[in-house]
């Protein structure tokens, strides 16, 4: 049994009078439990409000619940989560929607839901690629129905249908497929959902868009401003305003602080971080407030320096003799002096130093998490994701002489960002443009254009002889020449086709020798060396983490290099690679890799 006690206000918050009502309620159903009377089962307390998401009320609820004794749990279903329960029904959205001509025309209902069982029954059997062709066949007019195709409902009935929008951004998340994303996320946010969370997506997905060139686009010129800066200025106002967790609202602040170059903005993301702590303090939320809020502030300093905004002192940091500072620091959010560059480290690491293989602020995420035992895989995922963009590493040292123990006939060669930003570090790799059509995901994209935004930052205030300018005039141009391009597109020399992966469960190397049922074409590896692949993997134990490992990469989409491989494997296309491990890892599932002879700085493979 559920309880619900309902709380509208035109405040920022319940007055000490509502708070007080509420505990009287809680204290009656306390005393009918207790009395029995068919409440025995009584199992949830919920105030529902229309005051936005606060992890303050939760608190406050809990407390009165240990005062009147109630041995049910209690909940706070705020604005924004009644919202996004609104949304994922279709009943309530008909009931409660604010526009009753957008609701679901009765004659098209069979249809869409037909159209969305269809989709999400090939996305829970990992066949993409079944599932983007029902997509396309429904956008073209035709739809599945009883398992035969019929006449489809319009193309944008999506618009009145929540499940189907839902079951859409499903499928795009799966198959890293942004550009048809974007409507979806955008007319979502016409709707007026702009938590952290659903501008965070839309952002993301304009990011890529904003950046890449396509078809129907007209040709850019290398440094233009890109149009996704001037979106996220646009939409200063709502970022600045939104509610969701200390993990969405991070992200969309680093973002600010990395892709805008007004200062301004950089020191209302800062502003909105320490309202975050505000929030959150005294609450189990606390942690993870202050890490996000450090994390956020590393790539402040990194692009501004140690202006005032930032000359408070944060977890993480390092006073005097004291090691780290942490939640029980004294001088904790006290001011201090400019410190002056190498003084103050966040990590022992130094936002004002020179670009290294550090990895920047994503190494300063895991540190933090480490340090202060948060489960940031678990609990940060978006900011994780977004530091990984936002990531640098040495990456000076590389060559453009690849040699080939892979039999193929084709000039096309699967990459990842490592890859690109090895090439970008070498004065000739445009030969290498010049020799394959080079393809690469979405994932990979990205992770480009982050390091160009950190490299912008770099070559802002270097001083040195190793500016950066001049490796980001080579990633100026290696993002130019990405085009836009489906996973059967053939890929152009001095091109790098940056394409969605929808694909089906790709085959398995075959473990048993004289099982080769699999045409070679399933694989990239010449059938001699798939098979002595074969005859190392039998002999792994079933269950040793090398095996659990290699069968993971067969679903996980949502690492860079696992997509990478799925890419390979659907389009049969080998790989351009120089670390190790990866090319290991490849050649396990079939996968040929080419790599490099040598390194410059004399490494022989």
């Amino acid at each position: 049994m559920v309880g619900v006690q309902c709380k509208f206000t035109v405040k920022e918050k319940l007055s000490s009078k509502v708070i007080a009502k509420v505990k009287d309620d809680m204290q009656r159903v306390v005393a009918l439990v207790d009395r029995g009377d068919g409440y025995d089962h009584f199992e949830l307390f919920v105030l529902a409000t229309n005051l936005p998401n606060d992890s303050g009320l939760q608190t406050t609820l809990e407390e009165l619940r240990a005062e009147v004794g109630a041995k049910f749990r209690v909940e706070v279903w705020d604005w924004d989560l009644l919202c996004s329960i609104i949304v994922r029904h279709p009943r309530l959205w008909d009931l409660f929607n604010e526009h009753p001509d957008l609701s679901l025309p009765i004659i098209d209902k069979t249809s869409v839901g037909l159209l969305d069982v269809a989709i999400r029954d090939a996305i829970g059997r990992g066949a993409l690629a079944e599932a983007s062709y029902i997509e396309t066949q429904w956008r073209n007019g035709r739809a599945p129905a009883y398992g035969h195709l019929t006449v489809s409902p319009p193309p944008e009935i999506w618009q009145r249908s929540a499940q189907l929008r839902e079951s859409l951004l499903e499928l795009y998340r799966a198959g890293a497929d942004s550009y048809s994303a974007v409507p979806v996320l955008q007319y979502q946010l016409g709707l007026n959902q702009t938590g952290a969370g659903h501008l965070l997506e839309y952002l993301t997905a304009q990011r890529i868009v904003g950046n890449l060139r396509f078809s129907s686009s007209p040709f850019r010129q290398v440094g233009e401003r890109p149009q996704f800066q001037s979106l996220v200025a646009g939409l200063l106002k709502d970022i600045l305003a939104a509610a969701g967790t200390p993990d969405e609202l991070a992200s969309l602040a680093l973002m600010l602080v990395m892709e805008l170059d007004d200062v301004a903005t950089h020191d209302a993301a800062l502003v909105m971080m320490e309202k975050v702590v505000v929030r959150a303090s005294g609450t189990e939320w606390e942690t993870v407030a202050r890490v996000v809020h450090a994390t956020v502030r590393y790539y402040y300093v990194l692009r501004n320096g140690w202006r005032q905004p930032a000359r408070r002192y944060s977890v993480g940091d390092t006073i005097e003799d004291v090691t780290r500072a942490n939640r029980a620091t004294f001088r904790l959010d006290m001011p201090f002096d400019d410190p002056g560059p190498g003084v103050i480290g966040i990590m022992h690491m130094d936002p004002l130093g020179p670009m290294r293989n550090s990895g920047s602020g994503s190494a300063v995420l895991r540190r933090l998490c480490r340090h202060f035992g948060v489960d940031g895989t678990r609990v940060l995922v978006a900011l994780t994701q977004q530091c990984k963009v936002y990531s640098v590493d040495d990456y000076g040292a590389t060559t453009t002489l690849w040699r080939g123990d892979v039999r193929s006939l084709s000039n096309q060669r699967v990459v990842v960002f490592d890859t690109l930003a090895m090439l970008a570090g070498h004065r000739h790799y445009q030969a290498t443009l010049n020799r394959f059509g080079l393809v690469a995901t979405e994932l990979s994209f990205e992770r480009l254009l982050g390091y160009r935004r950190l490299l912008h930052a770099y070559a802002a205030r270097s001083t040195d002889d190793r500016s950066p300018a001049q490796l980001l005039q080579h990633v100026d141009h290696l993002v130019d020449v990405c085009v836009a391009g489906r996973a059967s597109q053939e890929a152009l020399k001095g091109r790098i086709t940056i394409t969605p992966v929808y694909d089906n469960p790709p085959p398995r190397p075959p473990v048993e020798l004289g099982a080769w049922e699999l045409p070679p074409s399933c694989f990239t590896l010449a059938k001699e060396v798939l098979l002595d692949r074969a005859r190392w993997i039998a002999m792994q134990a079933p269950q040793t983490p090398l095996l659990v490992g290699l069968e993971m990469r067969y679903s996980n989409r949502r690492d860079e290099f696992g997509l990478a491989c799925l890419l390979a494997l659907h389009r049969c296309t080998p790989m351009l690679d120089y670390e190790y491990r990866r090319r290991a890892h490849a050649n396990a599932m079939g996968i040929g890799v080419e790599h490099p002879e040598a390194l410059t700085d004399g490494t022989t493979y």
